[in-house]
């Protein structure tokens, strides 16, 4: 079942309909390069991130930052790919892209990498950057077949960060709070939101077009952490049950 924002009959749609998945595997920050001046900036290898040695892995390029430059950034990666040999591939951010535009990185026979041995760049202006990020296959999301709705909130609110050894001055820093809220029509509370409920899981929204087969926007909501209340439903009634929490990054591939 599809969210479906606009008017409808049985032979028009209108507006958009989205389509909501899940996976207990979440997206894995690979390293970023901030940007000092036009191709200009040191790519950081995250010390946390390991390549998966079963499969390897789906590598992205996401603006970590909205994109001042007016030019493209055009990223270069080299590397060893799954099973060995080189392996390459370039994306491309489009001046002004909004922070969180996310793209490919995959080479013409779409193989998997197993490391990354350099990162160049061309663009950028000072204060641009972009992130290299590992995302999950599509076969390991679960459909989530009951969401009505849900909306996600990008820094919406802000909360005080403590400086500990300033504790006259706790508001010194503050920080964006991304929230989310979903709710789903169902009469099992063993399954569908439920199923999500105090674990950290990455949320894909596929987003088509007027009943399109092909989705025209694909989102992925990071590090998404709900709590779920339990509506008990009476004898085969189904309840409303809305689903409240926060995420950490958001990927837009359109």
């Amino acid at each position: 079942m599809a969210n479906r924002d606009g008017l409808s009959d049985s032979t028009r749609k209108v507006g958009v309909e989205q389509y909501y998945a899940y996976c207990l595997t979440d997206a894995d920050k690979v390293g970023e390069v901030p940007i000092t001046a036009a191709g200009t900036g040191v790519w950081a290898a995250d010390a946390g991130f390991t390549f998966d040695a079963v499969d390897g892995d789906e590598l992205v390029v996401r603006a970590s930052a909205a994109i001042k430059s007016t030019a493209d950034i055009v990223v270069t990666v080299t590397g060893t790919k799954f099973g060995g040999g080189a392996i390459s591939a370039v994306a491309t951010i489009p001046g002004l892209s909004p922070e969180g535009a996310s793209y490919d990185l995959r080479n013409a026979a779409e193989e998997n990498w197993a490391s990354i041995t350099a990162v160049t760049f061309t663009g950028g202006v000072i204060g641009d950057g972009f992130e290299i990020h590992s995302l999950p296959p599509d076969s390991s999301f679960v459909d989530m077949d009951f969401v009505e709705s849900a909306k996600f909130d990008v820094g919406g609110t802000v909360k005080p960060v403590p400086k500990h050894y300033e504790p006259v001055d706790h508001n010194k820093r503050i920080r964006g709070e991304n929230t989310l809220t979903m709710s789903e029509l169902y009469g099992n509370n063993e399954a569908g939101l439920a199923r999500i409920k105090n674990r950290d899981v990455l949320l894909r929204v596929r987003v088509h077009t007027d009943g399109a087969a092909v989705a025209s926007e694909t989102r992925y909501y990071s590090t998404c952490r709900t709590t779920v209340p339990i509506n008990m439903p009476s004898n085969d009634e189904f309840v409303m049950v809305e689903a409240q929490g926060r995420f950490g990054k958001e990927f837009v591939f359109s």
